[in-house]
């Protein structure tokens, strides 16, 4: 590995865990409140849903009651309008029913004009909690627009679609034209491209208060795959190299197709900041794989298949174990990395498996199937191409 490259890889893992251990220290308070949308000087409509979290020590049932609280901005004498906030409740494993401290409200302004949001919480035991005041401009020419934000299979996700699809194939076409010297000239725009668009993202998060160690730590097929992909980009045809990218085509592909057809940005609809990063870094992520591949650099086999499932099996016990360990410390927070804690209070297929298999951790059992069936639909046109490969020789 050339040294200006080793240099890239450190500086840009070094700032990366940086920002993670940065926000994640931040949050270590045992009281907090948060608006994490609207976004601070935002324009919306009178009506719109507001969200964020808010957390109290010892835990998820020290606080009793949400709030969101609205006046007109200058005017802190002015009694505030009350909203109440909800919070999704869980099935945690074995656990009794767990509140989550991220919360939701409905907010209905009376007039348009300049307001300040916040979410004010109290304790069990009398105490308030409240968050730093956040300002939006509300005006009724507006009504409706936030709450269109993103639709799944409408016209910006359609595009988006279309962009990944467009560019995995102009990265094919020049791959396959080049081959492993193409794929060493593309590999320093492809591996910047990945972790600054993730360094950006990550401290878009942590500026507007949206950032979560429970939902932010890369410890998710993407999240991990964006970390590995530069590093297997650079590395030198070796044995290593090769086991690396079996793993991060199988996450790579399947995780981040899943996203992009069914993305989780709430209200971030087109033109937002959110929209364009999370379709650009699942996008690269695609775009990286479809290179490694196109440029000969990955050929995937049944031992390729076999090898990402021991490693996916073995990756998922310490992930697993931080999830737990993340709902001890503020914001209280239980992980769900891998998808190992609990259903997404949104709903997923996952839902179906605790109804056959139970909470958490026995609906695992139903998760090694579906991630099995995945993995073997990836590796289905490279056992067909050398099934007929085989016919054609005979």
């Amino acid at each position: 590995m050339k040294r200006s490259r080793a240099v890239f890889l450190v500086v840009g893992l070094g700032l990366l865990l940086t920002v993670q251990g940065v926000s994640t220290s931040l949050l270590l308070i045992p009281d907090g409140a948060r608006i994490q949308w609207p976004e601070p000087e935002s324009r919306h409509g009178l009506d719109f849903t507001a969200s964020g979290d808010a957390w109290a020590s010892p835990g998820p049932w020290a606080i009793s009651s949400l709030q969101v609280e609205a006046r007109p901005s200058g005017s802190p004498e002015a009694t505030p309008l009350g909203f109440p906030a909800e919070r999704p409740v869980i099935v945690y494993g074995r656990r009794s029913p767990y509140a989550l401290p991220t919360w939701t409200a409905r907010v209905a302004l009376p007039a348009a004009g300049d307001w300040t949001l916040r979410i004010a919480a109290r304790t069990t035991d009398g105490r308030r909690i409240e968050s730093a005041g956040r300002r939006l401009l509300a005006s009724s020419a507006l009504a409706g627009v936030e709450d269109s934000g993103f639709s799944s299979w409408s016209a910006p996700h359609l595009f988006a679609i279309g962009a990944v699809i467009l560019g995995a194939f102009a990265v094919a076409y020049f791959a396959r034209r080049g081959g492993a010297s193409w794929l060493d000239a593309a590999a320093p725009y492809i591996a910047f491209a990945m972790w600054a668009n993730e360094l950006a993202y990550q401290s878009y998060w942590m500026i507007v208060g949206g950032w979560s160690h429970s939902v932010s730590l890369m410890l998710q097929m993407c999240g991990l795959s964006i970390v590995f992909i530069p590093v297997c980009l650079f590395m030198r045809d070796s044995p290593r190299r090769r086991h690396l990218a079996d793993v991060l085509y199988f996450w790579g592909l399947g995780g981040a197709a899943q996203a992009i057809l069914t993305p989780d940005i709430g209200a971030s609809g087109f033109p937002s900041y959110r929209y364009f990063s999370f379709f650009l870094s699942h996008g690269l992520i695609i775009i990286a794989v479809i290179a490694l591949v196109s440029s000969g650099s990955v050929k995937i086999g049944l031992r390729s298949l076999a090898r990402c499932v021991l490693i996916s099996n073995v990756v998922i016990v310490p992930v697993y174990l931080v999830d737990r360990l993340l709902a001890l410390v503020p914001p209280y927070a239980p992980g769900n990395y891998f998808a190992l804690g609990y259903p997404p209070p949104t709903g997923s297929p996952i839902d179906f498996l605790v109804k056959i298999f139970g909470p958490s951790p026995r609906y695992f059992a139903g998760l090694e199937i579906m991630g099995v069936l995945v993995f073997t639909l990836l590796w289905l046109p490279w056992g067909l191409s050398a099934k007929s490969r085989k016919k054609l020789v005979a």
